[in-house]
């Protein structure tokens, strides 16, 4: 065990540290900033899911201590939720800006060199953390998967739903995967509430999610937990948890990092630079929201848990710095090991039959239905006839072929001619 003890620290330091509260120095001149005005809070998943849940439920009582103030939550999914990320980090610092995303950024962070990036989460303005959530394995009842024993033998792959690459799901898919031989298969695409209706046309049999969204989608799509990376009484005692199964020093460490990540669950952050009167009205705001018997009282009735004194933004930051600084090597060199594996892809070809958003979102008809795709401007390779194009240069009428993890997804390559 000697060569992770770096490991093992790591963990139990987020699994331990305590949490001051903010001073409230110059939050009430800040606080008069926002009368009259609008916040963005933008959750970089679909709607539907734990993260959509959590802003809108902030949102919805956050503004009660932000006097005269609108919130509007703003979705904004693609690339495991770099895509929102970065249009979170280079808003304005003018405190109308702020939003929540996966820790799996953290992780994109640590291990550098995606392609994509523009954020730098040490350098976010933070305000707060509303949840430790447990992460927990679920499998669907239209699969054929009962328990963590069914997960171990399988012979055919396990189809397991994420985010994108680089999100907390495919992270934590794939060092599971390595840690305990298993025979799964991450496909990316299934953000939000994309996730349940994959598990309802069966299209994927299982999800690495947070105990809260896996206990919302089985009030959809019956299933079972049959794997927790904590101890949380919600989880049923058929679902054996991570720590008495891990064995090897490698299993141990991977166990123990998915488990301290469920601590760093549900934050909020603005971008840098936010004037330091608005953001401790922000963090004031955020406390107070976060405390109130209205909050708990719509999270209780949801089962959603709730950290019962929230993470302020201070001591968060701090967190966030020094789990991406002091990550232990030999687990960086895993993340970066396991980003490199290549999503699984198909290819569909087909008349354009539809253009939104400038090109963002094209629909082609491919064996008789359409199909849709998604068209990042930094990530997805575009070319017309051969040359490279922008998407809005796409055309209806003209024949694409998307390279794509599934319909509905974003595309890697969008090839058109005409």
């Amino acid at each position: 065990m000697k060569r992770f003890n770096g490991i093992v620290a790591f963990g139990l330091t987020l699994a331990v540290v305590a949490f001051a509260v903010d001073a409230p120095a110059s939050a009430q001149s800040g606080k008069a900033y926002f009368k009259g005005k609008s916040i963005i809070y933008i959750v970089a998943t679909a709607a539907g899911g734990g993260h959509d849940f959590y802003a809108r439920l902030m949102a919805r009582h956050m503004k009660r201590y932000l006097p005269g103030v609108k919130i509007a939550v703003l979705n904004r999914p693609g690339a495991g939720h770099m895509l929102g990320t970065n249009l979170l980090y280079m808003s304005k610092p003018n405190g109308l800006t702020i939003g929540t995303f996966s820790t799996g950024m953290v992780n994109t962070q640590i291990i550098g060199g995606r392609k994509g990036i523009r954020y730098d989460l040490t350098k976010m303005s933070w305000i707060g953390k509303q949840a430790t959530d447990t992460p927990v394995l679920i499998v669907s009842d239209k699969s054929s998967y009962r328990s963590w024993d069914d997960v171990v033998k399988a012979k055919t792959p396990i189809l397991i739903g994420v985010a994108g690459v680089g999100s907390n799901g495919w992270n934590n898919t794939l060092m599971l995967a390595h840690a305990f031989g298993l025979n799964v298969k991450a496909l990316p695409g299934y953000s939000g509430s994309e996730n349940v209706m994959g598990l309802l046309r069966g299209e994927i049999h299982a999800n690495m999610r947070n105990l809260s969204s896996g206990l919302e989608t089985f009030n959809k799509v019956p299933g079972h937990i049959v794997l927790q990376f904590g101890d949380d009484p919600l989880v049923p005692a058929s679902a054996v948890k991570a720590r008495d199964i891990a064995k090897t020093p490698m299993q141990k460490a991977i166990a123990q990092l998915i488990t301290a990540q469920g601590a760093l669950n549900r934050m909020l952050a603005g971008p840098p630079k936010i004037p330091s009167d608005r953001l401790k009205a922000l963090r004031a705001a955020f406390r107070q929201a976060h405390m109130s018997k209205q909050y708990r009282a719509q999270a209780d009735k949801a089962h959603r848990p709730y950290d019962k004194t929230p993470w302020t933004g201070d001591k968060l930051a701090r967190v966030i710095t020094d789990t991406i600084t002091k990550m232990p090597p030999e687990i960086v060199a895993f993340l970066r090991k396991i980003n490199k594996v290549k999503a699984p892809m198909v290819k569909h070809s087909g008349p354009v039959t539809k253009i939104k958003r400038g090109g963002r979102r094209v629909w082609i008809k491919y064996k008789g239905k359409e199909a849709k795709t998604k068209i990042s401007r930094s990530r997805t390779k575009v070319t017309i006839n051969g040359k490279k194009a922008k998407r809005k240069a796409i055309k209806v009428g003209m024949t694409c072929t998307f390279t794509y993890p599934r319909p509905g997804a974003e595309s890697s390559n969008v090839d058109c001619k005409g």
